[in-house]
């Protein structure tokens, strides 16, 4: 494909951007396309991984973790009652029975799978494609920033993700399915949830965590900016706990479980967001500071 030269200036026109923005988008849904090819032959694999978050027991995890610092000799008579107490606790199945309800799910779920698994498999190249577009943008003063920036921002997505596969979605599932176990109302119900329906909440769930812990960085990006202060995120704490509620709401599986879940980290990372804000502030100042006394001395 034939790249447009660019103007004498240095830059581009729109025409040029658009050619551009058409050249990544084309290699990036290339790149989807090969990362789909090569998961199609791992679906089995990749269907015993999407299970292992209904199969985990966070309890017996915990207890394991316990188990270890009591062997290295840290731990007493209260972290062993506690390591018992979780492993006395952790039920021994969900009692999920993944199906299908029509003859078009298997081939709707088995391609959500693969097309889940092709977007990891061609992340590093989408994003570099976003990166190249974007980088030709910036000046030599933000390019130094924007790289750091960006595999930061990288790590908190992942560490949500993390989270809300290791950690979210095996509590939820499990208090779902477990939910009407000891009821009176209904007799030893089975949860015949669809293998569909299981990707699809896995999908919103760990994409909504995601999403969420980069509230920090935004946070310190506004204060960097000087658009925002450290203290008027303090001071409208209360107001951003409702906020967070509400996006919360919007952002997880149709429920208050979930909802709570997602709250809990989001104000964990809202005071988190305000120390990192309060070190990009001192940042901006000294070299506010730093830039006034160069002038100074030049003048």
């Amino acid at each position: 494909m034939r790249r447009r030269a660019a103007s004498p200036e240095g830059s581009m026109t729109f025409l040029e951007h658009l050619d551009e923005l058409r050249t990544r988008l084309i290699r990036s849904l290339i790149a989807l396309g090969v990362g789909v090819a090569l998961a199609f032959p791992f679906r089995k694999q990749l269907y015993n991984l999407l299970l292992t978050p209904q199969n985990m027991r966070l309890q017996n995890v915990f207890a394991g973790i316990i188990e270890r610092i009591g062997n290295l000799g840290i731990g007493s008579d209260t972290t062993r009652f506690l390591e018992l107490w979780l492993r006395a606790n952790a039920s021994d199945t969900t009692h999920f029975v993944p199906n299908f309800r029509s003859p078009m799910e298997p081939f709707t779920a088995l391609f959500k799978l693969c097309i889940a698994a092709g977007i990891v498999l061609a992340s590093p190249i989408i994003l570099y494609q976003v990166w190249a577009f974007v980088l030709p943008a910036l000046k030599h003063r933000e390019k130094r920033v924007a790289l750091p920036l960006f595999v930061v921002m990288t790590a908190f997505f992942l560490f949500g993700v993390a989270f809300a596969f290791l950690v979210a979605a095996p509590l939820l599932l499990e208090m779902s399915a477990n939910l009407w176990r000891s009821s009176d109302i209904v007799l030893k119900p089975e949860n015949l949830w669809t293998f569909d329906e299981y990707i699809g909440f896995l999908m919103q769930l760990v994409l909504a965590f995601g999403i969420a812990f980069e509230l920090p960085l935004v946070m310190a990006f506004l204060a960097r900016m000087g658009i925002m202060q450290p203290g008027t995120f303090r001071e409208h704490r209360r107001y951003a706990i409702l906020i967070l509620v509400i996006v919360s709401a919007v952002l997880t599986p149709g429920d208050v479980v979930p909802m709570a879940m997602m709250a809990g980290p989001l104000l964990a990372l809202y005071e988190i967001g305000i120390l990192m804000a309060s070190y990009a502030a001192r940042r901006r100042m000294r070299a506010a500071r730093a830039a006034g006394e160069l002038a100074d001395g030049s003048g």
